[in-house]
């Protein structure tokens, strides 16, 4: 997991670098890719053990 971490990092890094004419902040950047990453066991079914 730690290495998914630092992708996400990188990725969203990145992102924010592409050119174009707005600079984007890196925090909205890892917050619009991180956030359903973090919704998506929240809302999925429990599994049964």
């Amino acid at each position: 997991m730690i290495l998914v971490g630092a992708n996400l990092a990188i990725v969203a890094d990145l992102i924010t670098q592409l050119p174009n004419k707005t600079l984007l902040p890196l925090n909205s950047v890892t917050s619009l890719i991180g956030a359903p990453v973090v919704v998506w066991p929240i809302l999925r079914p429990a599994q049964k053990l």
